[in-house]
């Protein structure tokens, strides 16, 4: 009997521990504590590629849009460094958030894109997601942050 309530014990915090699991992962709650994530080998040299991007404070807010609806934005920049900038990968906060980066290098002085789609399917409210973008630029970090904003409006149903 003691090794029963031993394994329901068990059991049970086995289950609760999965289900608070989950719910984090599908809250997309991933965030960077601050956007200077860590210190860039590359940050003392001077010849090291650099981001500049178009985008005030590096975000871009898509407003109201309505529940169900894929959006997209392109974030452009430019290689103000002097060295070819090369993008590793771009990771997201969530799996309603996807990206497209590009795989060849950017040249000082030539722009590239970055393409941010975010689908607001089962998703409701104000939302913030996160791109950490994995570089050599010559940045605060090795990772670069950029993000989208906005408030997903829920589909409204018309009675007759």
């Amino acid at each position: 009997m003691l090794i029963i309530n031993f394994m329901k014990k068990i059991i049970l915090t086995s289950f609760i521990l999965s289900i608070a699991t989950i719910c984090n992962a599908q809250t997309g709650d991933l965030k960077p504590a601050d956007t200077k994530i860590g210190q860039s080998k590359n940050m003392n040299v001077p010849n090291a590629p650099k981001f500049k991007f178009k985008e005030k404070d590096d975000g871009f807010d898509f407003g109201n849009i309505a529940a169900g609806l894929e959006v997209v934005h392109v974030f452009e920049f430019t290689n103000v460094g002097k060295t070819p900038l090369i993008i590793q990968g771009c990771m997201t906060s969530c799996g309603c958030t996807t990206t497209d980066w590009p795989k060849e290098p950017i040249f000082p002085g030539k722009t590239g894109k970055i393409t941010v789609k975010y689908n607001s399917a089962g998703h409701v409210g104000e939302f913030t997601k996160y791109v950490f973008i994995t570089s050599n630029a010559a940045t605060e970090s090795e990772n670069f942050v950029i993000h989208i904003t906005g408030k997903v409006a829920p589909i409204k149903v018309l009675h007759d």
